[in-house]
């Protein structure tokens, strides 16, 4: 079960108060609010949020505003959040966390400097020109894996996103053409598995769907 954590923004200190006595009558347990007056001191509240959070957003809270931090599993979020746009006469500034992933790969990429498209026109030009091909087929699953874990970004991704669009939240429009095109990167994958099955692994069965003995065989490699 992910944790996220739902941060929102009050004008006023009593809305916020208001707003964590009305999360913890519906069970949410893990809420806090935090206070810098006009003076820089800061008041706040501890219920079970983890101390980090507290230290970092009372940093980071500018004088005269109130934060309210809850923590709770990502799919519990959408009914907070709901309820605190309505719980106030001026609602809240609200933002959902969703937790970090680790990443999936040690590989380490090196920084690049940004290229206008005719430069990189020309570095595509060049590295085609450079490719040899060779004709002996190369057994060889480096190919496959990074198929794998191309794959597996795209749907972690997809995941994420939907989450968020179950709880209301703006997706941009490449965010929206991923999740109406997935299918077509799903397509476009198995294609070519298929392909660099094929040339480097030609005693093995293809046939769209595989079959049992093909899976088995698939599996191995």
């Amino acid at each position: 079960m992910k944790m996220g954590i739902l941060i929102g923004y009050y004008h006023k200190k009593s809305g916020a108060r208001d707003a964590v006595s009305k999360l913890k009558r519906e069970g949410y347990r893990r809420v806090s609010w935090i206070h810098k007056n006009a003076q820089g001191k800061i008041n706040r509240s501890w219920f079970g949020v983890n101390k980090q959070l507290i230290s970092d957003h009372s940093r980071w809270l500018c004088n005269d505003e109130t934060v309210l931090i809850l923590q709770a599993p990502l799919e519990k979020l959408h009914q907070p959040s709901s309820l605190l746009s309505k719980s106030a006469q001026v609602p809240p500034t609200v933002f959902i966390l969703h937790p970090l992933r680790e990443r999936s790969t040690k590989e380490v990429w090196p920084w690049q400097i940004s290229c206008t498209t005719e430069e990189l026109q020309e570095q595509a030009q060049r590295l085609a020109a450079s490719h040899v091909i060779d004709p002996r087929p190369l057994r060889d699953i480096k190919l496959l894996k990074r198929l794998k874990q191309s794959r597996s970004w795209v749907q972690t991704a997809c995941q994420d996103l939907t989450e968020a669009n179950r709880l209301e939240q703006s997706l941009p429009p490449t965010a929206e053409w991923l999740l109406d095109n997935e299918y077509i990167f799903e397509d476009f994958v198995n294609y070519q598995a298929d392909m660099i099955l094929h040339a480097g692994f030609p005693d093995i069965p293809l046939s769209p769907p595989h079959s049992e003995a093909s899976q088995r065989e698939r599996s191995k490699i």
